[in-house]
């Protein structure tokens, strides 16, 4: 990118909790925070956020169920500097320390949990119903009692096994000539034995979750709430027909969450939607936060625009311009470095993900009733989980019961 004074550059590694068993739950979030607690070249962790933060540059970490990620954005003038830094941040870690990083992991655990011990968090009680039995319904952060047991060894272990060349991607966009890049990433990782790309195990339906009410009980003035929906098996041709849908119902005020609850109910301030993709399906979820007076009326509405999704499906006037924004997204992507290191290596990362030419093309071809055919598939099932957090009550669950349970399976 001539120019640009920005350098991005970017790790991808294949591990997350969707890896881990019940007893080593959250070890993958564990060494991602060990990785910032020192290492061999860099030092201390201060040392390590100087010296990055001298480059002109910020350094950061997130683990998600299938990947850990590592992200430095610096100045160009440290190009050499920079890269030879990263990448000894990602092969070198101590592994000392792990006392205090546990009791900093364990802290972050309790935003999860009520006084009480249970869980609040709506995601983790969406996962726990539909995938009780599969590490996918596992919390990314782990558990209290997980994370007690890891050990120094047990992080070594974990660090040596899936932070090998194989199982690792590396994206770098700047001003900058590519082989001399290269070059200095395959020298810095020369000594590392390599690995093939790790994978999870296949994920079975759920035919029956324990309970499709999951209640996070939280004395506030408000509730959060989240409704999904399944959708089994996934295709480069799922994902767009589901990423459209999910334009259509959350995109902009006038998509139809927004507009119809937000802007013309004012029931609601946080209200959205979201997909997530995994190799076996895609879950679709409904989430927003509302107070206690305005709940009845609030879940009235939102039943009202599910309902619709189920019976009618989307217009051909919201598909046109659920295209229209994304394929102006995709455009945009290539105004900054960030966003262009993001389209080249997504088809890499993300299950069922093609390159932005595919798809274009894809966009193009999709017709109304193929969307409508997932839309109205997704949201007339049975088969739903609606996770809420708040003060519950007998009131409470007897509103939620009485508009949502034409989507509860018959028990």
């Amino acid at each position: 990118m001539p120019g640009v004074k920005t350098v991005s550059i970017k790790c991808w590694v294949f591990v997350g909790s969707v890896y881990e068993n019940s007893v080593n739950n959250g070890i993958s979030h564990f060494v991602e925070h060990m990785i910032f607690r020192g290492n061999h070249s860099l030092g201390t962790g201060n040392d390590l956020f100087r010296r990055f933060e001298a480059l002109g540059g910020e350094v950061n970490a997130s683990t998600s169920f299938d990947t850990t990620e590592y992200w430095l954005d610096f100045h160009l003038d440290h190009m050499e500097e920079g890269i030879d830094g990263f990448c000894k941040f990602l092969q070198e870690p101590l592994f000392e320390k792990i006392e205090i990083e546990r009791s900093v992991i364990l802290e972050e655990v309790l935003l999860d949990y009520n006084d009480e011990g249970d869980l609040i968090d709506p995601e983790g009680l969406v996962d726990r119903c539909f995938w009780p039995d599969h590490s996918l319904g596992f919390p990314i952060i782990g558990t209290i009692d997980s994370l007690s047991k890891i050990t120094v060894e047990d992080l070594k272990n974990w660090f040596n096994t899936y932070y090998r060349p194989g199982n690792m991607l590396i994206g770098v966009t700047g001003d900058f000539e590519a082989k001399q890049v290269i070059d200095q990433i395959a020298k810095a990782f020369d000594s590392r034995l390599s690995s093939p790309r790790e994978d999870y195990q296949s994920i079975k339906p759920n035919p029956l979750p324990v309970s499709q009410i999951q209640w996070g009980k939280f004395k506030d003035n408000q509730f959060t709430v989240h409704w999904s929906f399944p959708l089994n098996g996934l295709s480069f041709e799922r994902r767009l027909q589901t990423q459209l849908i999910h334009r259509i119902i959350d995109d902009g005020s006038n998509s139809r969450l927004h507009r119809l609850i937000r802007e013309e109910k004012g029931l609601v301030y946080d209200i959205e939607a979201s997909y997530h993709c995994y190799k076996d399906g895609i879950l679709i979820s409904l989430q927003a936060v509302v107070s206690l007076k305005n709940f009845e009326a609030f879940l009235s509405e939102l039943v009202n625009v599910v309902r619709d999704l189920a019976q009618k499906g989307v217009t051909q006037t919201e598909l046109d311009l659920a295209k229209h924004r994304y394929r102006c997204m995709l455009d945009c992507i290539s105004d900054t470095p960030q966003g262009i290191l993001q389209e080249m290596v997504a088809s890499e990362i993300y299950p069922a993900m093609k390159p932005t030419k595919e798809i274009l093309e894809k966009l193009e071809m999709t017709t109304l009733a193929e969307v409508n055919q997932i839309a109205t598939s997704v949201f007339q099932q049975q088969l739903t989980c609606f996770a809420i957090v708040g003060p519950k009550s007998e009131d409470a669950d007897r509103i939620l019961r009485k508009y949502i349970t034409p989507w509860l399976l018959p028990r």
